[in-house]
């Protein structure tokens, strides 16, 4: 393996000044960020956002932070050693012009990398695709990534078996660590790379227990069967699966049911489709983003 073993984890150096860098795709980031300055939880998410903890490891480490994220208009926010920069991105799109989308998002990420210069990046995926990374992955700068959702579901098209090939050699080659959500999160990951796999670690969301103090417990008794998704609306969490449950359920027939989906994604659009096209208006809701009361 051509990998320099200085590319993989082996703790921070002493008096590290570097910057730390997290690129992600998802949620409110400046308004985690504000809400954490200021020593509060965003509370508009029902986990503790990946975000502030990454807020909190770069404080505990003493060094520079800086966060890349979406919004609707570009803005860069800086307090003392936190920077947060957001602007648009072109999400969705399917075949040939996703993959593009994908590669070229990926290089915008290696032109900020490159700007900033922070020696430890972590990379959560939807952020573009991986393989162009490494052109900024070198000797002195680890990239580690935080995947959420599954790298494929079913049998992969054509171009998405190319593209997990060429994500799976920037994982052998260049990459210093993964996190992954799941264990088949996990077992995707090794399948795809086999022994040739760098230090791979399976984490879980974090919820504050006194948030759910107030929610009754579940009773299998009740005359409806409710079933509550609650998440990014994304193929790769699953969300599509709930058709095919709706439909199992529909023509066992007995006991009533019904499917309530919680958040907004770029499938959300496609998901309603699916749902008209099926004829399951009645049986699975889709409320969008839900405030927490």
């Amino acid at each position: 393996m051509s990998t320099s073993p200085a590319l993989r984890p082996g703790g921070y150096a002493k008096a590290d000044a570097s910057p730390m860098m997290y690129i992600t795709v998802s949620g409110d980031i400046l308004g985690t960020f504000r809400q954490w300055a200021e020593g509060r939880r965003d509370t508009s998410q029902t986990a503790v956002t990946y975000s502030a903890q990454f807020f909190d490891l770069v404080r505990k480490r003493a060094r520079p932070g800086v966060v890349l994220g979406n919004a609707t208009e570009p803005r860069e926010e800086k307090v003392r050693d936190m920077t947060i920069a957001v602007g648009p991105v072109h999400e969705g799109g399917s075949g040939i012009l996703y993959h593009a989308r994908m590669v070229t998002r990926s290089l915008v990420n290696c032109s900020q990398i490159l700007r900033r210069a922070p020696t430890d990046v972590i990379v959560m995926d939807g952020a573009g695709y991986w393989f162009p990374l490494a052109l900024v992955a070198t000797r002195s700068r680890r990239i580690y990534l935080s995947i959420h959702t599954v790298l494929w579901s079913g049998t992969p098209s054509r171009m998405r078996r190319w593209a997990l090939k060429a994500e799976a050699w920037f994982i052998r080659r260049h990459c210093a660590g993964v996190l992954a959500v799941s264990d088949t999160i996990a077992d995707q990951v090794s399948t795809l790379c086999g022994a040739d796999l760098p230090p791979l670690r399976v984490f879980s969301p974090t919820y504050v227990g006194d948030d759910f103090a107030k929610v009754e417990p579940a009773s299998f008794d009740a005359d409806v069967f409710e079933i509550l998704f609650a998440g990014r609306v994304e193929e790769g969490k699953g969300v599509f699966d709930l058709i095919d449950v709706a439909k199992a359920l529909r023509q066992r027939g007995g006991r009533p049911f019904r499917i309530t989906i919680c958040g907004t994604g770029t499938d959300m659009e496609a998901l309603q489709a699916r749902i008209d096209a099926e004829d399951l208006g009645s049986l699975i809701q889709c409320m969008g983003h839900c405030q927490r009361e």
